[in-house]
């Protein structure tokens, strides 16, 4: 087997969290409900096979996010459309919390855990 190549995890980016605490509170409920299971608590994974959702680049537009959440772009690398469980509003709320968790981390001063990685599951490209 070859060596394995060094690993650099994505930086942690986010944009700012300009939502209300409504919304992001409700977008937290709705994580909790819908994306902790796979993508961990509290925006952060302590696995490998899925994404680390507080670098993912679809946090800068929701657009993209919705694309992948609601339409479900990616269902071939495993994350399935939530269009039947999550309305546009939802989608919008879900991101504002993801935002809001990475600049608290951002500004906790925490790096990206290692578990950021995304050499399996759904990968950002």
């Amino acid at each position: 087997m070859p060596k394995p190549e060094p690993y650099t995890p994505p930086q942690l980016n986010p944009p700012p969290s300009t939502a209300s605490a409504e919304v992001i509170n409700h977008g937290g409920e709705l994580y909790t409900q819908h994306c902790s299971v796979c993508h961990g608590a509290n925006g952060l994974q302590a696995r490998t096979s899925f994404p680390n959702l507080t670098v993912s680049a679809l946090l800068h537009v929701q657009e993209g996010f919705d694309y992948v959440v609601l339409q479900g772009a990616r269902t071939d690398k495993g994350m399935g459309s939530f269009v039947k469980e999550l309305t546009p509003a939802d989608s919008v709320a879900v991101r504002a919390y993801l935002i809001s968790r990475a600049n608290a981390l951002k500004t906790a001063s925490v790096p990206a855990p290692a578990a950021a990685r995304q050499e399996t599951g759904h990968a950002e490209n």
